[in-house]
């Protein structure tokens, strides 16, 4: 991953007279007043794209004769099973999965473990979209807000 070093953000923000950032949930808002309003957008363009994934933890405890099945849901859904403890009768399972990927989970486990599992989940941050996926990532989502698939290169801001 490229990361904008300042000194190549200054260059790219030097024609603007003043610029003002604001992060938000869900988006991104910049007003940039001078002469080249968008260097911002190309300098940030330039720097990469990092998407970062709400996580949950899932925590399974199911019969040891249907533990595989429980882990293969968790595993189909880019799931990381951090633990797994046997203890007498139970496995316990411990998980990390994207949360995208939790939807349907509930009919999917109950199937697979013939409806013996209890399970829960709880919020566990977020990490990056893995690279492998990330251009499909982008461009669903940009096909669902009506923007074109692929976002715009560095030189469709040069002027």
């Amino acid at each position: 991953m490229r990361s904008l070093t300042t000194a190549a953000l200054s260059q790219a923000v030097a024609p603007a007279a003043a610029v003002v950032v604001a992060l938000f949930v869900g988006g991104i808002f910049i007003l940039a007043v001078g002469r080249d309003p968008l260097a911002v957008y190309g300098a940030m363009v330039t720097a990469g794209t990092v998407l970062m994934e709400p996580y949950q933890r899932v925590f399974i405890d199911v019969p040891n004769d249907v533990m595989g099945s429980a882990a293969r849901e968790i595993q189909q859904r880019r799931g990381e099973i951090v633990d797994m403890k046997s203890e007498g009768e139970l496995t316990k399972i411990e998980a990390l999965t994207p949360v995208a990927e939790m939807f349907g989970f509930a009919s999917a486990i109950r199937g697979a473990t013939a409806g013996r599992a209890l399970w829960s989940t709880e919020n566990a941050g977020f990490k990056p979209v893995p690279r492998e996926i990330l251009g499909d990532v982008v461009r669903k989502i940009r096909e669902r807000k009506g923007l074109k698939p692929d976002p715009p290169t560095a030189s469709y801001y040069a002027g």
